[in-house]
């Protein structure tokens, strides 16, 4: 088993970046995942500096609008495409006011925006845990719905090869080594409405009544904690190791 992919997504329901590696480190997600959201005016929460959940921001399940725009994710830079369209911002994307703007210029029917900024990111759970989708999985989900196949959809940071559909499922509470890093497989990802958004320019209605078919428990891929610090690459062997004791 290997690492095939590495995914990033900087702002939070947009398009992802490809990346070679990641530093991880106890407590901590992925440096960057996440990093930026797309606050609701019509659902704001009093401290933004501290965790809120999905609800609160714009992403697919709301809009299909944020999966149509292609990113170019550079070092310094972000480029924005939507048809004819295109904004480009420095990285990181600060406090700026320009991407909501130019969103409400696409679609007048959102709600107002504002972006905002955490350090440990917008993840979809409190805890700082990092997610493993198993490509293998998706595509025995997409076989049974009759649904593209797209690992967009399920947004995870690191892909895998070479593992029989859902066996990742009983990976579960385990120690597992991804390259020279420890980590503990924490639970399945249970799967919402915004995954009827298949990245390839629609929505795929009904999508959860369908997933419910092959998994009952509406579940595709895991969450992680990391247990000790290091460098993941792309490329690196997955070996799945003992239920630790408490």
């Amino acid at each position: 088993m290997q690492i095939e992919a590495l995914w990033r997504y900087p702002l939070k329901g947009m398009a992802g970046e490809s990346c070679s590696f990641f530093d991880l480190a106890p407590n901590m997600g992925i440096s960057g995942d996440r990093q930026f959201a797309l606050m609701r005016a019509d659902r704001p929460f009093a401290d933004i500096a501290q965790w809120a959940p999905k609800r609160h921001f714009m992403h697919g399940m709301y809009t299909t609008l944020l999966s149509q725009i292609t990113i170019r994710w550079q070092t310094d830079a972000v480029r924005f495409e939507y048809g004819d369209e295109a904004l480009e911002l420095p990285r990181p994307l600060d406090q700026t006011t320009a991407l909501c703007d130019w969103l409400a210029h696409l679609d007048s029917s959102l709600p107002q925006l504002s972006l905002v900024n955490h350090v440990r990111g917008w993840a979809d759970v409190s805890q700082p845990v990092w997610s493993m989708i198993n490509p293998s999985t998706v595509q025995a989900i997409a076989d049974a719905t009759g649904t593209p196949f797209s690992m967009a959809r399920y947004r995870g940071n690191a892909w895998l090869n070479q593992v029989a559909p859902f066996e990742e499922l009983n990976w579960v509470g385990r120690i597992i080594e991804c390259g020279a890093v420890r980590c503990r497989v924490v639970e399945p990802i249970v799967r919402c409405k915004a995954t009827e958004v298949n990245w390839l320019g629609s929505r795929d209605l009904g999508f959860l009544d369908q997933l419910e078919t092959i998994s009952p428990d509406l579940v595709c891929g895991i969450y992680l904690e990391t247990l000790s610090p290091g460098r993941l690459h792309l490329g690196d062997s997955i070996s799945i190791g003992s239920v630790p004791i408490d």
